[in-house]
């Protein structure tokens, strides 16, 4: 028998993330946004050309999320990147919770959720 108020809708499944595949040189360009920097960095430091470091880019961010995704939910999971910060798995348990505006209680499955904290170099980079 459930309780006055308790939500026991099944959740909705979270959309999958698409793949990014491989694209030609142009419109590689123009989806790169915010890794511009990053890949002319990469290309300029190990001497290959932009496209290559695109590509190259892309498969450490790809390799980063598959691994981050499979580990989620390993308890104790931690994954150090060297100058950038340390990714945590997080666990939460079971919890119920309630809508102070109308009183319904609902019940919040376990969880576990990925935290991440900057290392010291670059949590202090906007601090006088």
């Amino acid at each position: 028998m459930l309780a006055r108020g308790v939500d026991d809708r099944p959740k909705p499944k979270p959309l999958p993330i698409p793949k990014v595949k491989d694209t030609p040189r142009r419109e590689a360009d123009a989806d790169l946004g915010v890794l511009d920097p990053l890949t002319r960095k990469v290309a300029h430091t190990l001497g290959l050309h932009r496209y290559e470091a695109i590509k190259a880019v892309r498969a450490v961010f790809e390799a980063l999320a598959e691994v981050l995704k499979e580990s989620v939910d390993t308890p104790g999971f931690h994954l150090r990147v060297h100058a950038l910060g340390i990714f945590r798995a997080r666990h939460f348990e079971a919890r119920n919770r309630s809508n102070p505006r109308t009183n319904l209680v609902s019940r919040v499955p376990a969880q576990s959720r990925l935290g991440f904290k900057f290392t010291l170099g670059l949590r202090n980079l906007g601090k006088p």
